[in-house]
């Protein structure tokens, strides 16, 4: 069994589903990890594969889960981005329409992972469409990514979806101590302390932003762009730019969800919880010092402010307005007593 409890419930549903025959041939799996993708794909694949009784499925010793899980079963195609463009091309789906279609090798399932399944480049993308829309008899599609917008609509309506909520756990602790930062060493009370606190967030956001831009340009630089076409090129350079935006929209997502937190926490305060619940247990202290003479419906207002702020990033609002506004709604005197 997989050692991640989200995993591990993922399994636990699938199990139950393919005993009572109620499996769907593709399966959407979304998370901001794509290790944890990974993971998870394996432990599928071996839940198909494996040999032991239903209840101990997969029990990740028997042969066929060894050959699941190192992605050598015979029944089991594993496609990723080629290296040159990094992209999932025509040629490649071709292989899977050629792998799905012939004799499972003993009776079983036919099985195909997309890893980094928004790489599907637009010729592959529709090639596959037909595929997933009437696929051969026990046959099972997992297309794993950590951008499922930049999927056509298309392939998303034909797949079931199954989303690991779980954070990077680097990202997640990166997050908390910047919010930490914020509200704890920029000094001062009203409109100029929450300024202050906007930009402070605003600057470490925007560092964020640029060391994943760097690392996208790293793994860039591995394709020879003399290579290409300029249509290509100028394609590759949009692929770069939507995933720089959409991991670093992950990033922020999660120092908003640690301010939400932050906030929450002073409710509680407000409310006369023990330090037990709280989510920033380490600041303690200057959470009940802000908390002071703030009521549970001051507080309350606050967590508002903060879902608005979410609101307002889903719908494209730009981003210095975001923070400023929102931390100035922090601050004003009707969200706090008297």
């Amino acid at each position: 069994m997989p050692s991640n409890p989200e995993i591990e419930e993922l399994i636990r549903v699938l199990r139950q589903a393919l005993l009572g025959e109620r499996l769907a041939h593709a399966y959407l799996v979304c998370g901001r990890s794509r290790a944890m993708l990974r993971e998870a794909a394996g432990a599928i694949l071996a839940l198909l594969y494996c040999k032991a009784p239903p209840p101990e499925r997969p029990c990740s010793a028997c042969p066929p889960c060894r050959q699941a899980l190192a992605r050598q079963h015979p029944d089991l195609l594993w496609i990723e981005p080629e290296s040159k463009s990094r992209r999932v091309v025509v040629e490649q789906i071709d292989q899977v329409l050629r792998h799905i279609s012939q004799t499972t090798f003993d009776g079983g399932w036919k099985t195909v992972v997309l890893a980094d399944a928004d790489r599907l480049n637009d010729q592959a993308s529709n090639k596959i469409l037909k595929t997933l829309e009437e696929p051969p008899p026990r046959s099972l599609f997992l297309l794993l990514t950590d951008s499922p917008d930049e999927l056509l609509p298309t392939i998303i309506s034909r797949c079931q979806r199954l989303t690991l909520n779980a954070d990077d756990p680097a990202a997640s602790r990166e997050g908390r101590d910047l919010v930490l930062a914020a509200m704890t060493e920029t000094g001062g009370a009203g409109m100029a302390a929450a300024v202050e606190r906007a930009r402070f967030l605003l600057e470490r956001l925007k560092a964020i932003k640029a060391e994943i831009s760097e690392a996208e340009e790293t793994v860039m630089a591995e394709t020879n762009l003399e290579d290409l076409d300029k249509s290509a090129r100028d394609k590759m350079k949009a692929v770069l730019e939507a995933r720089v935006e959409a991991r670093y929209r992950r990033r922020r997502e999660t120092v908003l969800e640690w301010l939400m937190l932050w906030q929450r926490d002073l409710l509680l305060c407000a409310a006369g919880a023990d330090d037990t619940l709280l989510a920033f247990r380490d600041a303690a202290d200057a959470l009940r010092r802000e908390a002071r003479g703030l009521g549970c419906r001051a507080a309350l207002a606050r967590v508002r402010a903060v879902e608005a702020m979410q609101t307002q990033f889903n719908r494209n609002v730009h981003e210095t307005m975001v923070f400023e506004h929102g931390f100035i709604r922090l601050a004003e005197p009707e969200l706090s007593p008297g």
